[in-house]
């Protein structure tokens, strides 16, 4: 049952409109991770891929993600920005490029 939710784990309440406090007991695993439910990572925006930071104080430790929360296609876009300028392209229009990268040479 590594990194899923116990039994007795989930609570919710509402703390005024709009507003809610969700509590989980999770299980670390051996490898010190844990899940994070699903309920939380969508309304925190914590993607595959997001960097967070831990901060530890008063026996309290708090995650959240660093900087602004990115969808797919921005961490997409982002991942291939430059991809274009390999130099084995220049030269090329589009259609070869793109034959080339379909295997249709």
């Amino acid at each position: 049952m590594d990194g899923a939710c116990l039994d007795s784990g989930r609570e919710r309440k509402s703390l005024t409109e709009g507003q809610y406090y969700w509590r989980y007991d999770m299980r670390v695993t051996s490898k010190g991770q844990v899940t994070i439910p699903q309920e939380i990572r969508e309304k925190t925006g914590l993607l595959p891929d997001t960097e967070v930071e831990f901060e530890y104080l008063r026996g309290r430790v708090t995650l959240r993600p660093v900087g602004k929360p990115q969808s797919r296609a921005r961490r997409a876009i982002e991942r291939l920005r430059g991809s274009g300028t390999n130099p084995a392209w220049k030269g090329k229009s589009t259609d070869e490029i793109m034959a080339h990268l379909r295997g249709n040479d």
